[in-house]
């Protein structure tokens, strides 16, 4: 048999024959009705991986193994971002297709990437020059990150999650420790004998203005709204202020904070790291762009009842 006939005998029995699984597994993993559907173009695949090494009999192993470690991949990726992962990735890919195929930027490209178009098709994208190595391991160059680089920006542009990134999804469900707020919480509603006392870290307004890019930057934000919060209600209950045991005084701060609310907000700049400032019955907590998680609060307590003098 030619090498041809025995690359397309491999690519019919090693992966056309078994694509069905994929598809299968793409749908239940998804929880989708609708059909998914694999698709490549393989004598345009074998082109490249002929040049890198690949052998005629096992190029539909080869296409397989990529195709399986997309499906683990996602796999992955939805355990790690649950339903908000699932949600961002059927509003991107609405053509419910995932293609495989050569990376249009060529040689600058990653080994293995992908894109989603603007008709909704995720393309799952190879290196021209390392598909068919035997170095191009698909199971640890397919990795949760290379979904949702793709997904990511386009659920974005969609406000999927109304204009939060993914990962700052994933940060404030799994990162922001409710027990620890609401500890903080009480030590001010001890501290100015007021119930119902409200930290809002207002993470819309937080993250649409810092944009933070990498995972790291990503959680040290909700973890820095936690510390602030901390560190801000603990500094009221150590304060020796007299003020907070002058019921006159505390009922004028009640009446004045109607909302009982503490916001954090980012402006521009800042006269003073973490200045405090009364607006529309709210204490709104001001950090600069670089400031937040940079500072943690002294004199808060201070700071506040500055706001009523």
């Amino acid at each position: 048999m030619s090498v041809l006939s025995v690359t397309e005998q491999s690519v019919q029995t090693q992966f056309h024959d078994r694509k069905a699984e994929l598809q299968t597994a793409l749908a239940a993993l998804l929880g989708d009705e609708d059909a998914w559907v694999i698709d490549l173009d393989a004598t345009v695949a074998w082109s490249y991986a002929s040049k890198n090494g690949a052998e005629a009999p096992s190029f539909g192993a080869l296409l397989y193994s990529h195709l399986e470690a997309f499906v683990a991949s996602l796999r992955e990726y939805l355990q790690l971002y649950g339903e908000a992962g699932k949600s961002c990735f059927l509003r991107a890919v609405t053509a419910r297709t995932v293609v495989f195929e050569v990376n249009p930027l060529g040689q600058s490209s990653d080994v293995i990437s992908g894109s989603v178009s603007a008709d909704g098709t995720y393309s799952m994208l190879f290196h021209p020059g390392w598909f068919g190595h035997p170095s191009c391991d698909p199971t640890m160059l397919q990795v949760v990150q290379t979904i949702y680089n793709a997904v990511d920006p386009v659920q974005f542009s969609l406000q999927v999650l109304d204009g939060l990134r993914l990962r700052a999804r994933y940060a404030i469900d799994n990162l922001y420790d409710p027990v620890r707020v609401r500890a903080a919480q009480r030590r001010l509603e001890v501290a100015l004998d007021m119930e119902g006392v409200v930290l809002d870290p207002n993470w819309f307004q937080v993250y649409g203005t810092l944009q933070p890019r990498n995972k790291l930057a990503v959680d040290s934000v909700v973890k820095s709204c936690v510390s602030y919060f901390e560190r801000m209600s603990t500094d009221f209950e150590e304060s020796s202020r007299i003020e907070f045991r002058d019921h006159a005084i505390t009922a004028e701060i009640e009446r004045r904070i109607p909302s009982k609310t503490f916001r954090i907000v980012i402006v521009p700049r800042t006269a003073t790291i973490g200045a405090m400032a009364l607006e529309d019955g709210v204490v709104m907590l001001k950090f600069g762009p670089r400031e937040l998680g940079e500072w943690l609060p002294e004199n808060a307590a201070d700071q506040f009842l500055s706001l009523f003098s």
